[in-house]
């Protein structure tokens, strides 16, 4: 597959009017990370991009959509904004769809419309298993299930994943089950410093910072009650 692996510096610069429509595209194999129809500025990405932003763009895929990459190998995204729509089936996220372990995310931030017709639906990362640090969202993050403002499931196996000093300010809305303020469903995950202040809607497992948490720990995370006036986590399970 494609994967970049090198030093993209935007130097404050943006890019405007990407599109890409990969979403009719024939599937090479069942693997996600070689589907065609990944979409984003990168499709795999494991090197470092930063200071980079999207603007007036339309990014549309099937499974692993996002603004800067679709699937973060171990890469590093910093200093960089989308705000671009975002849309797809699954794996959807405003900076990458699907981040894996010893990945970075920083200082980031997604003001496009976010948009899943199934789940794993962020609005910094669809699907995480890395660092997501100093991030936030503002764009509106729709999608059936799994859905959160910044992460639509973030999940350690093995290794605690670590969510700090983000916060939220796009409604959230979900059709099903698993919809929070900062993420959708976070297992073995710590969010430390984040809050959400937006609306939250959605079936089962809502919760104004999470859905669903699974021996996730939570330290100084909070939602603004006004905005979502059910409970902080939908349901949490230790063990």
């Amino acid at each position: 597959r494609m994967l970049y692996a090198g030093i993209f510096d935007g130097k404050g610069h943006s890019i405007s009017g990407l599109y890409a429509n990969l979403y009719d595209a024939p599937v090479e194999d069942s693997d996600y990370t070689s589907n065609k129809n990944c979409a984003g500025l990168f499709g795999s990405h494991a090197g470092v991009t930063r200071n980079l932003g999207i603007m007036d763009s339309y990014i549309r895929g099937d499974m692993c959509v996002g603004g800067i990459c679709a699937y973060n190998d171990g890469g590093t995204i910093q200093n960089c904004y989308s705000a671009a729509t975002v849309c797809g089936d699954s794996y959807i996220g405003g900076i990458c769809g699907r981040s894996r372990s010893n990945s970075i995310i920083e200082n980031c931030y997604n003001a496009g419309y976010i948009y899943g017709a199934d789940g794993n639906i962020g609005g910094i990362c669809g699907d995480n298993y890395s660092t997501i640090e100093s991030c936030y969202n503002i764009g509106i993050v729709k999608g059936k299930r799994y859905v959160g403002g910044i992460v639509g499931v973030s999940s350690g196996s093995g290794n605690t994943i670590w969510i700090k000093d983000c916060y939220n300010r796009g409604n959230v809305i979900g059709d099903t089950k698993d919809i929070g303020g900062i993420g959708g469903y976070i297992g073995s995950s710590l969010v430390e410093n984040c809050y959400s202040q937006a609306t939250v809607s959605g079936n089962t497992n809502v919760g104004g910072i999470c859905g669903n948490g699974y021996k996730a720990d939570f330290q100084n995370a909070y939602y603004d009650s006004n905005l979502y006036t059910g409970n902080a986590i939908g349901y949490l399970k230790d063990a």
